[in-house]
């Protein structure tokens, strides 16, 4: 433990030592110490530092609990599957942007209406020259930096893969809902 005596003597605004030459301080560890030095108020108790300190880490702990609330919100939004929205035309409706992978990945629609899928292709890598629809019997090529539009009806409920020509990039179309047909 720190000797108190050791310290050097308080000054008034002045300059001139204080009555009081004995530093006031809390103790919650040697370490600690240093930080908690304050000048007492009027009751004699030091409490500015100490009420410092924890304001700054409520204000610390508040800004991390934030920041993880966030980047737990920003996790879960991304993890969920994009729904095709119906435009005016009827026709489900769904943008997906290819750089170093298809973005989204899923792609949820529902059964037995048009599904238009607007591939937007932001790199030049060979790999995403065209984009195959194997149970739809589509292979369409995607010139860089452009935007190229696929429709298809699905039929039936299920998964359809799409893959690039090397099977690198890979995403899918979730089918939901009942057809009319069936």
């Amino acid at each position: 433990m720190r000797d108190a005596s050791k310290q050097a003597p308080r000054q008034t605004p002045g300059g001139a030592p204080s009555a009081d030459s004995q530093p006031h301080f809390s103790l919650l560890s040697d370490h600690t110490c240093s930080l908690l030095i304050a000048e007492p108020n009027e009751s004699g108790r030091c409490l500015s530092r100490p009420e410092e300190y924890a304001l700054g880490l409520l204000v610390v702990l508040a800004g991390c609990a934030a920041l993880a609330a966030s980047v737990t919100c920003w996790v879960w939004l991304r993890a969920r599957p994009k729904r095709a929205v119906l435009a005016p035309d009827g026709i489900q409706e769904a943008g997906i942007i290819i750089r170093d992978r298809y973005r989204p990945p899923v792609i949820v629609a529902s059964c037995g209406i048009p599904v238009r899928l607007n591939f937007t292709r932001d790199e030049e890598d060979p790999c995403s020259e065209k984009v195959i629809f194997p149970d739809f019997g589509i292979s369409r090529s995607l010139p860089a930096h452009r935007t190229t539009t696929i429709v298809l009806t699905p039929e039936r409920e299920g998964e359809y893969l799409f893959t690039c020509a090397m099977g690198m990039y890979q995403g899918t179309v979730v089918v939901t809902g009942r057809c009319s047909s069936n």
